[in-house]
């Protein structure tokens, strides 16, 4: 029987392979979404990265593999010419072996670029990333962190952490999508048919979600399914919600929208994924592209549960404390304990000469000396669990040189978060949904539309006496205003949460310092899911806990796709405060499963990981970062850490663009 030349065996090698893949990944396409156990790898201490990820990198190092082998081929036939002393015979079969390896070469590379495109379509088609790998072009993920967008819920890869009914990790079938944007964005490429020339806020006399609003009739906002695609994961974009099956919110900066299904998400019988894909025709207030380079769209998948939200936010933690005396630069943090829908809870309010309040007005806040609301700004962040509110008097400048502003001195200021109105009359305890009305939502409502539940901290006794705590529940039926309720919503103004505190006439000037840092520096082998974390010694301000001013970046990205990130932060006791009263400020910089590298990597092959912290960091008192000093040991009270040495100035690894 004649031997097989080299250039059959890598024909036949190549085609089976590509064959083996397309079936593999069209059979993926065909399955329903998968459970991708990472909640097990995790408890396990086992790789916590995305099954489909491990099996394109298993197609790429057998493609190299072969490719190898192609070349040790060419060399082999090198060397019998070398030794063939002259010998025709043996120079001809020398020749044959090279040509045969040169063309088993040729088609390897051929095949690894047809595998590589079907495995990217295929992806694509699935709302799932490509194949060149956490940073290649076809994930769509880099405008996450290093790119426009600042953040968006639900987050990256959310998906169910126990088998059904668990609801655990799942997201609700009556979420919203909120995506929020670095810069003011143009309404006319997420609202389809939208006047310019109208109010922002003109959703007079329609119907949103089934809710009669009243007023003069006049379109919803309905989103440009064209730009922005929600769609199953099992599906194709071709078959995404339409025009008129997703209504538009915005908040007035105009970066952040509410993406509201007139329909529920997902199914009462099974957990199913969604994709959501901003594609390259969104532009900026500016008419700039948002996604200007390749891949010109970001995309990200998280899971739908079977079950509906249906229950209130409560407030978490403020900031300041009940009955506490501040200085007059403090800023007042509300934290949620879930998201909440920025539509409800930010914005602008104005107050006139005579006490009249204008925009925004479903927070306030008042200066109970001479009974007049405090004008300002409410801004939302921290994954849209913290709102904050700033006034808008001038009193200052920090050490950056940023303008500080400043609340009544010497006053008694009164906080009052509102309760939504209920969509039913009366109230029903099992339906905390609230009504949309002409101008919105009248009071703070969470990303499924629930009220906020406030009546837990605000408990009142037989004798009108402020208890704090509720000491029962009677949620059933049909609510009653008077009864104990601290797990359902009855609306305003029963549900509505506030507080009193005072201010002096002093400013607060200490700027903060970051004490702790986790992964340590130049810390290896770190874990390649968990958060990146750094604890502040102080209380610190929400909104600019933001990408902008921290980055997370790696010596390996081609700064075109680096790794995505956003950041989350929560309020802790540092101090073991008798009364337990947060002192500190710890940050979560969470990202895709860092980048792993085999065992023997050569050191300039090993991912390296680091993180910037930058000036416009500031505290609750609105103090900069700088960064003028640090606790963390490595830097032994230096300015800055740069590749595990102190530094007096900024690191030289260069971020991504």
């Amino acid at each position: 029987m004649k031997a097989w030349s080299p250039k059959k065996i890598f024909i036949l090698v190549t085609i089976i392979f590509a064959l083996v893949t397309f079936l593999f990944i069209n059979h993926l396409a065909a399955a329903q979404s998968p459970d991708l156990g990472l909640e097990y790898a995790t408890a396990t201490g086992l790789t916590t990265t995305d099954i489909r990820v491990v099996v394109a990198r298993i197609i790429r190092y057998i493609l190299e593999l072969l490719g190898v082998i192609a070349v040790c081929i060419v060399v082999y036939g090198g060397f019998i010419w070398m030794t063939s002393g002259g010998e025709e015979e043996k120079i001809n079969e020398a020749k044959k072996i090279m040509i045969n390896g040169l063309i088993g070469l040729i088609i390897i590379l051929l095949a690894f670029a047809i595998v590589t495109w079907i495995i990217n379509a295929l992806m694509s088609a699935l709302g799932l990333s490509g194949f060149d790998g956490p940073n290649g072009p076809g994930w769509g993920r880099s405008a996450l962190g290093n790119g426009i967008i600042e953040s968006h819920y639900p987050p990256r890869g959310a998906h169910c952490f126990n088998a059904p009914p668990a609801t655990e990790g799942c997201i609700a079938r009556n979420t919203n999508i909120i995506v929020t944007f670095k810069e003011p964005m143009m309404l006319t490429t997420f609202i389809q048919d939208y006047d310019d020339g109208g109010s922002p806020l003109d959703l007079t006399d329609d119907t949103i979600n089934g809710i009669p609003i009243g007023g003069d009739p006049a379109p919803a906002k309905y989103l440009k399914s064209n730009n922005i695609k929600i769609y199953k994961s099992l599906q194709t974009e071709e078959e995404a919600l339409g025009d008129n099956e997703v209504t538009v919110r915005f908040t007035d900066d105009l970066k952040t929208f509410v993406f509201d299904p007139v329909e529920y998400l997902g199914s009462t019988s099974e957990r199913l994924y969604y994709t959501v894909k901003l594609d390259q025709g969104i532009e900026k207030a500016d008419g700039d592209d948002a996604f200007p380079t390749a891949p010109n769209f970001y995309s990200w998948e998280f899971e739908v549960g079977t079950f509906l939200d249906l229950t209130p936010p409560t407030v978490q933690s403020i900031y300041p404390y009940p009955s506490a005396t501040e200085p007059r630069n403090v800023v007042i943090q509300i934290n949620f304990n879930e998201a909440i829908d920025p539509t409800s809870a930010s914005g602008v309010a104005n107050v006139d000469f005579d006490g009249n309040l204008t925009g925004f007005s479903n927070i306030l806040v008042k200066n109970l000396v001479n009974n007049k609301l405090v004008a300002g700004t409410f801004t939302i962040a921290n994954q849209y669990q913290t709102v904050e509110f700033t006034s808008d008097v001038i009193c200052g400048v920090n050490s950056c040189g940023n303008e500080i502003y400043c609340l009544p001195g010497l006053a008694n200021i009164e906080v009052t978060v509102k309760a939504a109105t209920l969509n039913v009359t009366p109230p029903d305890s099992q339906n905390p949904e609230a009504k949309f009305g002409v101008a919105g939502y009248d009071g703070v409502v969470d990303v499924c539309a629930n009220s906020l539940n406030g009546n837990g901290h605000h408990y009142f006794d037989d004798s009108n006496n402020l208890v704090g705590d509720c000491k029962g529940t009677d949620c059933q039926g049909q609510a009653d205003p008077n009864a104990d309720h601290c797990d359902c919503a009855i609306g305003p103004a029963t549900d509505n949460y506030w507080w009193t505190f005072s201010t002096s006439d002093n400013i607060d000037s200490t700027p903060p310092r970051l004490k702790t840092i986790n992964p340590g520096v130049r810390e290896g082998n770190v874990e390649l899911a968990p958060p990146v974390e750094s604890l502040f010694g102080k209380i610190m301000m929400a909104r600019y806990l933001n990408t902008t001013n921290i980055k997370l970046a790696s010596e390996k990205d081609d700064h075109l796709n680096p790794c995505p990130f956003w950041i989350g932060a929560a309020n802790e006791d540092t101090d073991f405060d008798p009364q337990q009263l947060d002192d500190a400020t710890r940050v979560y910089l969470y990202h895709d499963p860092f980048q792993d590298t085999p065992i023997n990597t050569p050191p300039d092959q090993i991912y390296v990981y680091s993180t910037h912290f930058f000036a416009n960091i500031r505290d609750i008192y609105q103090n900069c970062y700088f960064p003028t000093s640090s606790d963390v040991p490595a830097c032994n009270g230096n300015p800055s850490c740069c590749n595990g040495l102190p530094s007096v100035g900024n690191c030289a690894l260069p971020l991504p663009l």
